[in-house]
């Protein structure tokens, strides 16, 4: 979903007065308000004074009033620019912000309340251990090393603008976009701009000329056949706001009005030259930025036709200034050939490694991200042959090594450039990556029969698999789609091969050069989504990117507006860190739906929520889409989060709190997995449903406190998952599976596993849907397996399997801590995460639904009493009410164990290292307060084939405050037995304390 740079003026017609704006009367009333903000905002400042005066953290406090401050300028921006439809709604979000932080700062300087202790993101260098990115932060004034969750913004020029003011917006990541087009350019192409040509067909050529000069020795010369308000040479800067600048040049041309000088914010905002005169002329014109004005372009361009136009000594400055912020105003650098095709242009990278400096100054990570699909024009343009719509973001054969090698000189270049810039964190390599062969089968034919000839090795074995009567492996064209069975599920895999091929030359270019990390900006699709895209997104290669990526990217969404459910994003970032575990970067984090003009309430907390069940679900980094604002309906900035109080106040602050709990997020992100779910593409291949399927499985699991691990084929065929590492494996409507999958669960099932199948032709079918026979009767012989037929409608299971897994769930695990609705005990539609931190118990809880709920927190079937929300810092008891989409994060005090000893007749042991007789002892004590709590001391024998030889036990109840000792003597372990240790404290089983292992 990644725009182009220039797609903010894509959606307008370059207006002959940018002063001819429609302007809407503010009522007296909104008038007054506006007025009453601006007195409000004073008096929260002077409050934030006196609390600071007494030492008081109000980063807080600070972001809203920055907000109030910023968005009071919207407000009359709104007004004048005509765009009625925001100005209540901001009004409103801003009266709201101002309440909520007058009585903060109140309590603050009363005493009455404490405030939020504040953790800020210092940048330096991070390291990742699996998932977890460590890095430093400082909390009153100590640097120290903490895990690290990162928080931010897209926003292209509008980002660079706002970089000063990101950690009063309580951000510490900016999203910078370098485009292949502005760096690769023809020699001899004016350094410092950049082509942007839209026209089907050329109509316009720019170049440097010694005709005409008023500035040095050269100029710029602008012939062109038409006029066009979309082909034109521009460069991005950012001006202050409520400043005056002057811009202009000297021009002349061979005909009148056919060329313009323009310098905009948005269609409304900015001024314009027209270049009317035949002579020489000296062209200048003032204009003054709006209150929130920051990214702007120049550009220069054709209003009609001309067969010579020059230009010199083009500038921007403030007036009265003599500053020119223009790169190459004079047009005498000039692109230096790097061979005989292209140039690169290194103002551009230069200005791009500016940003970064930018960025540290500011303690500020970056995620760049480099426009592969924004390929030169010019170089497209000589191999016509080669330039077809492979996918929305891939115009051109991504197999030739003649398009290749720019690539490759970009992706050096850049990564050369940055190498050593320390706020530079990593470089998403491919935006939304599809790729369809099918598009040039006359380019990809031979590649296709090489495949499948390679692959089946005769045309006999390929028909019986294929169920077909082929005489010769060239009569196997590629498929049309999914109807085309066997045969697609082998075109998918070709294909894929094809675009791995592209994205490890991709990594390979820049790891040339830079250690620098790289992903792939994937769109994984999940539940909430149909299976269409399974071809083109390419987003079954999840496997092939985590081998060829430093952190999992992706481009996920979910938005209140469109009722996508934000579980489905979490599952989706589950399902990644299943198939490998490592940071999880998203880099366009979709959380309102473009040109949205729904307002609710709900949006912030929607979006909150987003961003801290995300950091529960893997995620480490994210960029919000997307600072900016436009006034225009249909442009993807318009009512963006960039223009919503709320929106942004709520990100903010969860962004402090994040950073502020990262360390029992980070415990909560890293518990241990319950349950196994198997994914397999190969059933997702034949099943459009199978999508929907596994996102009702992980729901209810996830409802009922599970936390699920996806399990591929591909893994258990390699052996890096194993599935006796679970109590229970889903096989949810996976009826094509590889042989190695079918004899891993079997092996599975015949060591005690427990296994729940819902559609009960899961598992028959091999990858190319032929029906293996024998397996029906291997499935019927597996032990303590239960099987459900389901029925689908398109590409919904229409079966509802969550009943089923609530009461597996409720046999198998005996969970202390659970989560359901007090009145009917029936489980809710909320996310509960249970984990022992450091003495205490956390329970994260979060409501999916759009509605109130109240939940029982029980423990041992009683109410939990005395526990902490450590977001906002209440007390709770018992049960809760949760609002739709507001995180809780509760805290209770819990048992500690102290140093477990196991020992045997010389004394304590680290290992057992032969047979012989052992005891163990522990020492347990109970923190909880004015609560006395049942502790349970176990020890399991285990013998070979996982069958359980011998169980001890001891059951004390504990007092508020005191400790027990626990010990089992004499525990007689043969040959090949296995001697597990647990602790069960009512609350959750510290699991296992200590693993003997007799060999």
């Amino acid at each position: 979903m990644l725009k182009k740079i220039t797609a903010l003026f894509m959606s307008f017609m370059i207006l002959s007065s940018l002063n001819s704006i429609s302007i809407f009367a503010a009522t007296d009333e909104q008038l007054s308000k506006i007025a009453l903000l601006e007195e409000y905002n004073a008096e929260l400042s002077s409050l934030i004074d006196e609390c600071k005066s007494k030492g008081f953290a109000t980063d807080y406090e600070e972001l809203n009033c920055f907000i109030i401050e910023k968005y009071i300028k919207y407000i009359k921006e709104d007004i004048e620019y005509g765009d009625e439809t925001r100005v209540d709604y901001t009004i409103g979000c801003l009266e709201k912000l101002y309440t909520e932080t007058k009585e903060l700062l109140t309590a603050y300087k009363n005493e009455e309340k404490i405030p939020k202790d504040v953790v800020r993101y210092k940048l330096s260098g991070e390291t990742a251990d699996k998932n977890t990115v460590y890095g430093s932060v400082i909390s009153n004034g100590e640097v120290k090393q903490s895990p690290i969750f990162k928080i931010g913004y897209v926003g292209y020029n509008d980002v660079r603008a706002e970089l000063k003011n990101f950690k009063t917006y309580g951000a510490n990541v900016a999203s910078y976009s370098l485009s292949m087009r502005d760096v690769i350019k023809p020699p001899g192409f004016i350094a410092g701009f950049s082509e942007y040509i839209n026209s089907t067909a050329r109509t316009i050529e720019f170049s440097q000329t010694g005709e005409f000069a008023t500035e040095g020795e050269k100029g710029l010369k602008l012939v062109a056949k038409q006029g066009s308000s979309y082909d034109y040479i521009y460069q991005n800067v950012v001006l202050e706001p409520n400043t005056t600048y002057e811009f202009g040049a000297d021009a002349q041309s061979d005909k009148t009005y056919c060329a313009f000088i323009t310098v905009r914010r948005t269609e409304a905002t900015g001024a314009k030259i027209d270049i009317s005169k035949k002579e020489k002329t000296s062209y200048k014109k003032e204009f003054t930025t709006g209150a929130s004005d920051g990214a702007f372009q120049i550009r220069i361009g054709a209003s009609a036709a001309t067969d010579g136009t020059y230009i010199d000594n083009l500038y921007l400055r403030k007036k009265d200034s003599t500053e020119n912020i223009l790169l190459n105003p004079s047009f005498e650098r000039l692109i230096k050939p790097y061979n005989d095709e292209y140039g690169v242009d290194y103002e551009i990278l230069n200005d791009f490694v500016a940003f970064l400096k930018e960025a540290e100054q500011n303690d500020i990570a970056v995620s760049a991200i480099v426009n592969l699909h924004e390929y030169p024009k010019f170089i497209l343009n000589k191999y016509p042959d080669l330039v077809k719509k492979f996918s929305t973001y891939v115009p051109y054969n991504i197999t030739d090594e003649t398009l290749r090698a720019p690539i490759g000189v970009f992706l050096n270049c850049a990564a050369d450039a940055a190498k050593n810039e320390k706020a530079l964190t990593g470089i998403c390599l491919l935006n939304e990556p599809e790729y369809d062969t099918r598009i040039d089968e006359s380019y990809y034919n031979n590649y296709w029969y090489e495949y499948i000839k390679n692959k089946h090795k005769t045309i006999e074995n390929a028909n019986k698999i294929y169920g077909t009567s082929f005489s010769d492996f060239n009569e196997i064209t590629m498929p049309s789609g999914s109807q085309d069975g066997a045969v697609f599920y082998d075109w998918k895999l070709f294909n894929e091969q094809i675009f791995a091929d592209y994205v490890s030359f991709l990594r390979n270019k820049v790891k040339e050069v830079s250690d620098i990390p790289v992903f792939f900006k994937t769109m994984v699709s999940n539940g909430y989504r149909d299976n269409s895209g399974f071809v083109e997104n390419t987003d079954t290669m999840l496997e092939t990117y985590a081998q060829l990526s430093d952190a999992f990217g992706c481009d996920a969404y979910a938005t209140y507006t469109k009722k996508q459910p934000l579980i489905g994003k979490m599952m989706q970032y589950d399902l990644m860190r299943s198939i490998k575990d490592m940071p999880i970067v998203n880099a366009e984090d979709h959380v309102i739906s473009d040109c949205s003009t729904d307002f609710s309430a709900v949006n912030a907390d929607h979006i909150a929520s987003d961003m801290w069940q995300g950091v529960i679900h893997g995620r480490s980094d994210t960029v919000v889409w997307c600072l900016g604002k436009s006034f225009v309906n249909t442009h993807y900035k318009y009512n963006s989060v960039g223009t919503r109080p709320d929106v942004i106040s709520e990100i903010g602050k969860t962004a402090l709190d994040v950073m502020r709990l990262a360390d029992k997020l980070n415990a909560l992100k890293n518990r241990p997995y319950d349950v196994a779910v198997l994914y397999s593409d190969a059933s997702r291949a034949y099943n459009n449903a199978y999508l929907n399927a596994l996102y009702d499985a992980y729901c209810a699991f996830t409802y009922s406190g599970k936390k699920v691990r996806f399990v591929t084929e591909n893994q258990l065929k390699d052996g890096s998952a194993a599935l006796s590492d679970y109590p229970l494996l889903a096989v949810v409507s996976a009826k094509n599976v590889f042989d190695s999958t079918f004899d891993k669960i079997s092996d599975y099932a015949s060591n005690g596993g427990n296994i729940l199948i819902f559609d009960d032709a899961s598992l028959k079918y091999n990858e190319y849907n032929n029906l293996e026979a024998s397996r029906e009767n291997e499935i019927s012989a597996f032990k303590n397996t239960d099987i459900y037929a389901v029925s689908y409608n398109g590409f919904d299971m229409t079966s509802d399997i969550s009943e089923i897994i609530y009461s597996k769930v409720g046999n198998l695990f005996q969970d202390s801590i659970v989560v359901k609705d007090s009145e009917t005990e029936n489980y809710l539609p909320v996310a509960y995460d249970v984990v022992n931190y450091n003495g205490k118990t956390l329970i994260n809880l979060c409501n999916y639904s759009f509605e109130n709920v109240t939940a029982d927190v029980t423990s041992g079937g009683e109410k939990i009493e005395n526990m902490t929300d450590l977001i906002s810092g209440d007390t709770v008891n018992g049960s809760i009410v949760l609002k739709p989409y507001e995180p809780v994060l509760l805290s209770t005090d819990s048992i500690k164990a102290g140093i477990f000893e196991l020992y045997d007749e010389n004394g304590i042991v680290d290992n057992a290292a032969k047979p012989g007789k052992y005891s163990a002892k522990v020492n347990v004590k109970n923190d909880m307060l004015n609560k006395d709590f049942e502790a349970i001391f176990i020890l399991a024998l285990y013998n070979e084939d996982k069958s359980i030889s011998k169980i001890e036990k001891i059951t004390k109840n504990i007092r508020s405050g005191d400790t027990e000792e626990f010990l089992i003597e004499n525990i007689d372990v043969q040959n090949n037995q296995t001697l597990k240790m647990f602790l069960w404290n009512n609350f959750e089983l510290l699991n296992p304390v200590k693993l003997i292992n007799q060999q």
